[in-house]
């Protein structure tokens, strides 16, 4: 992580100068703010393909501003951007939080998509992988967590395993790919309840605990992740039979891992989506995989004879920094 230099912009109806925030520059080339600002304007455009996006001043500044200055330092290059805005810059979203997700223990099951279907949030589709429908149950570590550029102690490094299965969206700009939520588990009601509150996911709080094994080069090669349900501990475990190694164009592995978008259905029928930023993870395939649950309880009576079957594919993720941006209504829901 890398911090750029505050700079100045004038605004000239009031004759100040206002700093602009500081920003981080994450692996994938998108900006998260280091810290709120109580007036804050201007467009970034990030290296390395990262989103372009304004900011709104909190308060608003009226008039003509002068050009921004931004400077940031990625990958061992210093990149300086220029933009002049005049009169009211309309709200782009802007990243909501930033962390690591790491040792990620994924377990995908083609199920029927009649199952699936009541879930499907308006606006979008089930999307497949050659005519496959899938869900996948995956546990991860996250890690290093920051909110709206704040890092809480005591919330900053936790477990989440979440159940979750796969839709597309034809936006303006293309196929938009995301995810979405079935149950998310987490081991503290505060991160549960902010969840819910910017998003309404359906995260749970419960007792949670991971075991990771590494080897020499400390690359993992087992990930078991724990929650206590209903008195007992129940839990996920993938153990690997090589190295991890690049994704493969096409694949199914590729499928699971490469959507960059979250949906969600709200309370009044209306549909959110929010992107998330990282880059390619490398994976290893999986020579076991168990869950052991209580499926009828966690996610619901339907799901029970889907993930009381073994996986049809497991793997471990290497995981990275990534970056979940703020939600928008998805247009026409």
């Amino acid at each position: 992580r890398v911090q750029l230099s505050t700079a100045m912009v004038s605004a000239p109806s009031r004759r100040t100068k206002l700093p602009l925030p500081l920003w981080a520059c994450d692996m994938a080339g998108v900006a998260s703010p280091a810290r709120a600002a109580a007036t804050r304007t201007g467009r970034f455009v990030m290296p390395k393909g990262g989103d372009a996006y304004r900011l709104t001043p909190a308060r608003g500044v009226a008039g003509k501003l002068q050009e921004p200055v931004c400077s940031c330092i990625h990958s061992g290059m210093v990149t300086r951007t220029r933009q002049t805005f005049r009169g009211k810059v309309s709200p782009v979203p802007g990243p909501f939080l930033s962390a690591q997700w790491r040792d990620l223990a994924m377990l995908n099951y083609a199920v029927p998509p009649g199952l699936l279907e009541p879930y499907v949030p308006a606006g979008t589709e089930l999307d497949t992988w050659q005519g496959t429908v899938y869900a996948s149950v995956i546990g991860f570590r996250f890690l290093r967590t920051r909110v709206l550029g704040v890092s809480v102690p005591g919330y900053r490094d936790f477990d989440e395993v979440n159940l979750r299965f796969y839709v597309r969206r034809h936006a303006d700009d293309g196929v938009r790919r995301g995810v979405v939520f079935i149950r998310e588990l987490v081991p503290h009601r505060a991160i549960a309840w902010v969840a819910r509150a910017w998003y309404n996911e359906p995260y749970r709080a419960l007792p949670m605990r991971h075991d990771i094994a590494r080897d020499a080069s400390g690359e993992c090669t087992s990930a078991r992740y724990s929650w206590k349900h209903a008195g007992a501990w129940d839990g996920l475990t993938v153990e690997t039979d090589g190295p991890l190694h690049a994704l493969q164009a096409g694949s199914e592995a590729e499928f699971i891992t490469e959507h960059y978008w979250g949906y969600t259905r709200q309370r009044d029928g209306s549909t959110i989506e929010y992107s998330v930023r990282h880059p390619r993870w490398r994976v290893a395939h999986a020579r076991s995989a168990t869950l052991h649950a209580n499926v009828a309880s966690l996610y619901g009576t339907q799901f029970v004879d889907v993930l009381s079957q073994p996986p049809t594919s497991a793997f471990l993720a290497e995981g990275s920094d990534v970056v979940v941006f703020r939600p928008t209504r998805v247009p026409g829901t």
